[in-house]
């Protein structure tokens, strides 16, 4: 996962609006205190703040779309890739999901899930 473009808020401001890719899937995060650099490889995965209606998709294939009437809302579906630390796997982005799992998800599922805000935790 790499930094594309960093948006600072301000000019003595510590948070930012940052694009993450992997090349193929891309999304606008926030960062706060914000210690990265445009280019940065990032090694922690991105956190799904306020992530619901994460169940079962159907659906094997990755997608990451953003929502109209929210400015960092997202809705996708990735692959549950560690149950326990709510990890999944987005193509080569990684998220954890900070809301409830349903207790029949098992590793290896491909998962669906709607986020208000997609932060940086490194």
């Amino acid at each position: 996962m790499k930094v594309k473009k960093l948006m600072w808020n301000g000019n003595k401001s510590s948070d930012a609006e940052a694009i993450i890719t992997d090349g193929k899937y891309e999304c606008l995060t926030f960062c706060h205190p914000c210690n990265i650099l445009e280019g940065q490889e990032l090694s922690e995965p991105l956190g799904c703040f306020m992530s619901e209606e994460i169940m079962v998709s159907f659906t094997h294939d990755f997608s990451l779309t953003k929502d109209s009437g929210s400015y960092f809302g997202y809705s996708g579906v990735g692959q549950l890739v560690d149950k326990e630390a709510r990890l999944i796997k987005l193509g080569h982005l990684r998220l954890t999901l900070d809301g409830y799992l349903p207790g029949d998800l098992e590793n290896g599922q491909f998962v669906g899930f709607k986020c208000s805000r997609i932060d940086i935790l490194d």
